[in-house]
């Protein structure tokens, strides 16, 4: 199992459990402590990390992070689990991008002419 870093500190130390073994809040401070600590500092949900409001979303589900969602029904979610300091992370966190960070992806713009390509 790969080592995860939980992302904001101070780190919230939460009751230790066996590694591996899924997590699930046990109330909804504990919920809202691992909120803050992972799905607000995630490029996976936009609302949660601060770059999109509800309404846009509410428009854009893609903006909304499914395990997120999906972590409020049920039996909890499957990328949410112990991990081997026996403390709660997610195996899907993706860090948001930080100022002065290569981007992730190139778009190209079809407006603008190629400068080094056939025209």
């Amino acid at each position: 199992m790969p080592t995860i870093i939980q992302p904001k500190l101070p780190r919230v130390k939460f009751y230790p459990s066996v590694p591996g073994s899924r997590y699930i809040p046990s109330n909804g401070t504990e919920g809202e402590f691992f909120h803050s600590m992972w799905c607000e500092e995630c490029a996976r949900d936009k609302v949660m990390s601060g770059r999109a409001t509800t309404e846009q979303a509410d428009s854009d589900p893609d903006l909304y992070c499914s395990i997120l969602n999906d972590s409020f029904q049920g039996d909890g979610v499957a990328e949410w689990i112990y991990g081997e300091d026996g403390q709660p992370c997610c195996t899907a966190f993706e860090p948001l991008p930080r100022e002065g960070d290569p981007p992730t992806q190139v778009v190209r713009d079809d407006r603008t002419i190629d400068l080094f390509g056939e025209s």
